[in-house]
């Protein structure tokens, strides 16, 4: 697969999964914006993009999907995907639990956008997040998990990060009180 229309979902209004759909499409480097604008019902996006060729996501992707629950694996080793900017394609992701392991993996570049996760307040687990993008130089924001209270897990998110080359910053998890598991999180 190298392409995909807007329209490929057009009249599947009550999907709820979209689980490994691309998965493996090294071919696939770009996608529509408004490829699940139809699909609202969509629960899971959990390894959707795993190991495909995209080297962009497109503004919006999944621009309010509130009943979206899980981003696991989403762009897991996506090596030609450099840049999350502008990094509002999860706006309006209310439900949100997990984002394990969505950009683990990948060829990111460029700074992380401060609002990412912004809209996503009942997120649980960020485990391995940005897990072994080695060529991540930073910087990372200090707020970019401030409106994630609900966060336990942070075991592995920056893990393997090699090029890693910034100072943390000191409120960088000031937010989640909740937060119970560090575990590997820089290693």
């Amino acid at each position: 697969i190298t392409g995909v229309s807007s329209d490929l979902f057009a009249n599947q209004l009550h999907v709820t999964c979209f689980d490994w759909a691309f998965s493996g499409c090294k071919g696939l480097t770009s996608i529509p914006s408004d490829l699940f604008a139809h699909n609202m019902e969509v629960t899971n996006f959990d390894y959707t993009f795993y190991y495909s060729g995209l080297s962009s996501i497109p503004p919006g992707l999944f621009a309010n999907h509130s009943a979206v629950t899980s981003f696991d694996h989403t762009f897991y080793l996506c090596k030609g995907l450099n840049s999350l900017v502008p990094g509002d394609f999860f706006s309006g992701c209310y439900g949100v639990t997990s984002f394990a392991f969505t950009s683990g993996s990948c060829g990111l570049t460029y700074p992380i956008p401060e609002s990412l996760f912004a809209d996503c307040p009942a997120v649980t687990s960020f485990a391995g997040v940005f897990t072994d993008c080695v060529a991540l130089r930073g910087p990372i924001p200090e707020d970019l998990f401030a409106n994630n209270p609900e966060v336990i897990y942070f075991s592995s998110a920056f893990r393997g990060d090699y090029n890693l080359m910034c100072e943390l910053p000191a409120g960088l998890f000031s937010r989640n009180t909740k937060a119970k598991d560090f575990f590997d999180c820089f290693g």
